[in-house]
């Protein structure tokens, strides 16, 4: 899982996170701004914890961004200038320095209870 080259994940992000979008808001052009950043916040944590996970709880830095950047390239294709790619980023790299509050976040906004 850790080899050099990472894969390509955006193609299935994408109808996940247009899913979450759709189902959360009725249609993507209904969500703004704060809504889309929130859904590239959580959904980006969500992603890494089920990495985390699935690695025996090992997700190196380089692996975070990289499914960080796999996110934001479905935000950037289908939402450029609707988000704030920097903003979210200053939001994500702490929220995923204490895993546990991560997953609560997660769970509370997908409501996962």
């Amino acid at each position: 899982m850790f080899g050099l080259e990472k894969p390509r994940f955006r193609d299935a992000f994408e109808a996940e996170i247009i899913g979450n979008i759709t189902k959360r808001f009725g249609d993507i052009s209904s969500a703004n701004k704060e809504d889309l950043e929130k859904e590239c916040i959580y959904y980006t944590a969500d992603m890494c914890i089920e990495f985390y996970e699935k690695s025996g709880g090992f997700l190196p830095n380089d692996w975070r961004d990289h499914i960080f950047n796999e996110v934001c390239a479905v935000f950037d294709k289908h939402f450029t200038g609707k988000y704030n790619r920097g903003f979210c980023e200053f939001m994500f790299i702490p929220m995923m320095s204490n895993l546990n509050n991560a997953r609560q976040g997660v769970r509370n906004y997908y409501n996962r209870f």
